[in-house]
């Protein structure tokens, strides 16, 4: 492969900067009316992001790094509760689906209530998910990320 000669560290930072821009791309254009679907797969490459930085620590400045982390942090949280109560909901419209087939009206009701609730947490927390886009696509983090990841950049080496 490509990679095989190439030092870890540089094969993680390439990688890294490619997530941080497909990140920051999408934070572009996530606003209030962005499908949970979208905020999802967001959510899936800060993760990855997360994981790349967290295995090589050392090979980082350590201020860059702090920036780095606590901002995905911070991302990875607000995307992971509105993922929760956007999961929530549904099981639990997926549920009352049920109890109306089989005539359990409490369990209905219930189960619509709940699923509104989940519906109403998901809605506060995306503004909140719109506003730490803003904070990662922010420059310090940007700058950060740039000065760890993109030195490493095969393409900017004329691979």
């Amino acid at each position: 492969p490509q990679s095989a000669g190439r030092p870890l560290v540089e094969v993680i930072s390439q990688r890294a900067w490619r997530l941080f821009q497909r990140i920051a791309r999408a934070a572009a254009t996530i606003d209030q009316t962005t499908p949970p679907t979208q905020l999802h797969e967001v959510r899936i490459d800060a993760k990855k992001l997360r994981y790349l930085v967290d295995i090589t620590p050392a090979s980082y400045d350590p201020d860059d790094l702090e920036c780095i982390t606590g901002t995905l942090r911070k991302l990875q949280r607000v995307l992971g509760d509105f993922n929760d109560a956007w999961v929530q909901e549904e099981r639990l419209l997926e549920y009352a689906r049920i109890g109306n087939d089989s005539g359990h009206q409490g369990a209905l009701l219930a189960a619509g209530r709940l699923a509104e609730q989940s519906r109403q947490r998901r809605e506060c927390l995306r503004e909140k998910v719109v506003k730490a886009m803003v904070r990662f696509r922010a420059g310090d983090t940007r700058a950060a990320c740039r000065r760890a990841f993109k030195r490493f950049d095969a393409k900017e080496r004329g691979r």
